[in-house]
């Protein structure tokens, strides 16, 4: 990574502050710190960091309030969520926001570049929104992303074993019906059942000898700057 910037939001309690100290030895690094959501969305403004790592215990609310104040700026950049408060739970919801990764805390100053790297690369590879990796991609639950016109842009481990996906599907910008001809996951991804955008089902798999309980989620676009 080349003289990147990097914008750490995160209260002086952080399990953040450690990794922290530890990249601003790393030459090609910019560190930017900022405790509070109001000195985060100044500081940006001022500097236009590539990456934001945000500690989901920032005040005054939480992390995420990140995601929603960038959104309605409209502004795009790739934003990491961290937190010792870790669950699925959690996780799904930041990847609702719009998080470009998610990171279980504590980690090391090599676990925290290593994110920030993935950040990058999604951003700068990915047209339209940071996608999701990490502790998203070692979930139980399958997730799949999809965009408005039924392309596979993400599907997690457990994805890709439900469905059979392998690597060439991934990179090669296929359809959904690529990866099944399950009528039921069709139309739930592709949202032709339906006019909300936050729905539930339960989809039978092989024959009815397996019942998915599936949630459509919107995700928020995050996009690159």
């Amino acid at each position: 990574m080349k003289h990147t910037r990097i914008l750490l939001a995160m209260p002086e309690t952080s399990a953040l502050q450690q990794p922290v100290g530890d990249l601003r030895t790393v030459n090609d690094l910019e560190i930017l710190t900022a405790a509070s959501l109001d000195e985060t969305l100044a500081l940006h403004r001022q500097h236009q960091p590539q990456v934001i790592v945000a500690d989901y215990t920032l005040p005054p609310t939480n992390g995420l309030a990140i995601l929603e104040a960038l959104q309605a700026a409209g502004w795009h950049i790739p934003v990491i969520v961290a937190t010792a408060q870790g669950s699925e739970q959690l996780a799904v919801e930041c990847l609702r926001a719009g998080a470009a990764d998610y990171l279980r805390l504590p980690v090391n100053a090599a676990e925290l570049q290593e994110a920030i790297h993935r950040a990058l690369v999604k951003s700068s590879s990915t047209p339209q929104a940071a996608l999701p990796s990490a502790l998203v991609d070692g979930l139980l639950e399958p997730i799949l992303v999809v965009d408005d016109q039924g392309r596979l842009m993400y599907a997690n481990e457990a994805a890709r074993r439900l469905f059979n996906i392998t690597e060439d599907v991934l990179s090669g910008n296929r359809r959904l019906t690529d990866i099944t001809d399950n009528q039921q996951v069709l139309d739930l991804l592709t949202g032709r059942t339906h006019a909300e955008t936050d729905v539930r089902r339960e989809i039978s798999l092989d024959d009815g000898r397996r019942t998915l309980s599936a949630q459509l989620v919107p995700i928020a676009t995050i996009g690159c700057a």
